[in-house]
């Protein structure tokens, strides 16, 4: 999530434009963020994207007010046809610097290889910003845009990004309570830094790639991308905060595991509520009931083959109607089968 504020400038730039601020957000579901909300009203950062997209689109901007140097409309589809014939990570880097740096009309992007990464690199001290916030503006659109970057680079290689990823460098002189949207990354980042820097493991970014299909090249595609790696992270970070309500349902069914009964419907009636609303509000948790039971399982199977029962009881003991169905789970679910696990507990 990041702040209401943060999309000041953006909305200044669309009013200046023309653009009609109410309409366009009745148009993206997002009614309400015309009223009169505090700075600090939470904004989920897929719907910062979705208004920076309408908004480029209806200015015909692809810079959408980044730049005094305006990009025109297909300028983005203009770089991803360059990647169509990379034949790495590394090819696609340079293409996409290199493109950059045309649009742009200086040498604000490159590559570099070091001993154990492959880089991608924006220097933006002489970059011309239009931008009018102030040294805060800055950092926050070129953080948003090596976002972008790195859903350009996952349409040329789905997962392989993430996967590679091992840093990140920020101009940013240190983190701040409102930056939540630098947890799209799960790396390391270094504040205060001279330039920003992207890095992946060179292996990665040097193994050859298979061509993408030429109608993932486009715009419209990255955005998608945005959108899917924005959300992810935003329940990966409920997860990693194991929100209240979860924790109780966790509770719920560490006590139920053992019982054999671990559905929905006996959860909800434990916790005196509907099976809708059990899935809402794990829901707004950015959890699945699913996982939640899964896990429980899981953590009773590997206490009870840890203590020696044996497989077939713990099996029937969790509810499963075969041993060979808990296998096929506890395999899933460990990457290993009771049996073995149970040899290595002894």
């Amino acid at each position: 999530m990041i702040p209401l504020r943060r999309l000041d400038p953006l909305l200044a730039h669309a009013r200046e434009g023309g653009v009609n601020i109410d309409a366009m957000l009745h148009t993206l579901a997002l009614e309400h963020l015309s009223g009169r909300l505090p700075p600090t009203f939470p904004v989920a950062l897929a719907d910062y994207y979705r208004i920076q997209n309408h908004i480029a689109l209806a200015l015909g901007d692809e810079t959408c007010q980044l730049s005094a140097r305006q990009l025109l409309p297909g300028s983005t589809d203009f770089v991803l046809r360059n990647l169509g014939q990379a034949g790495s990570l590394f090819d696609a880097m340079r293409a996409i610097a290199q493109s950059y740096n045309l649009l742009h009309g200086g040498n604000y992007n490159f590559v570099e290889r070091r001993d154990d990464t492959i880089d991608y690199v924006i220097d933006d001290r002489t970059f011309p910003y239009r931008l009018a916030g102030g040294p805060e503006e800055m950092f926050f659109s070129i953080e948003c845009t090596l976002i972008f970057l790195s859903a350009m680079l996952d349409v040329v290689a789905p997962g392989v990004v993430a996967r590679a990823n091992t840093g990140l460098a920020l101009r940013r002189p240190r983190g701040a309570e409102d930056c939540h949207h630098l947890d799209v990354w799960h790396v390391p980042i270094r504040f205060g830094a001279e330039r920003y820097r992207l890095s992946l493991k060179k292996r990665d970014a040097l193994a050859v790639l298979a061509p993408p299909r030429p109608e993932t090249l486009s715009s419209h595609a990255v955005y998608l991308n945005i959108v899917r790696m924005v959300e992810a992270a935003a329940q990966h970070a409920h997860r990693q905060r194991d929100p209240a309500f979860a924790k109780d349902v966790r509770a719920v069914l560490a006590r139920m595991a053992g019982q054999g009964h671990v559905g929905q419907d006996e959860v909800a009636s434990v916790m005196h509520m509907s099976v809708a609303t059990l899935r809402r509000r794990l829901a707004e948790e950015g959890l699945q009931f699913r996982d939640l039971k899964q896990q429980a399982l899981n953590t009773q199977a590997r206490a009870m083959l840890a203590a020696g029962h044996p497989v077939g009881d713990v099996a029937e003991t969790l509810g499963f109607s075969e041993p060979r169905s808990f296998n096929r789970a506890f395999k899933a679910w460990n990457d290993i089968t009771p049996r073995r696990f149970q040899k290595k507990q002894s």
